[in-house]
């Protein structure tokens, strides 16, 4: 969370949003410099968090044209952080290959 605040300048009260996912792919497209960014930020588990359950997931794309999320509700995966996350970044990258095409 405070590298979300201090590297990517997220002002979100909530770090589990559409807002906090949009801030942070802004902000790592400034920091870059890049045409493009990702963000991604959720629930991996074992737990709920801000009374998120376990498998939400904000995907948030930065572009050339502004700035978008996608909310993904992953289910729990069986209590598999790891799984969770690899189908965060694996939805990260269909929203940005279609951003593309």
């Amino acid at each position: 969370t405070e590298v979300k605040r201090d590297v990517l300048g997220v002002t979100a009260e909530r770090v589990i949003s559409a807002e906090c996912a949009e801030q942070m792919a802004a902000g790592v497209r400034r920091l870059l410099k890049s045409d493009w960014a990702l963000s991604t930020t959720g629930v991996a588990g074992p737990e709920r968090q801000e009374d998120q359950p376990v498998g939400t997931v904000f995907v948030g794309v930065a572009g050339p044209d502004g700035v978008r999320s996608v909310r993904l509700e992953l289910g729990d995966l069986e209590g598999e952080r790891t799984a969770i996350r690899g189908a965060a970044c694996r939805a990260a990258l269909e929203e940005l290959i279609g951003e593309l095409r």
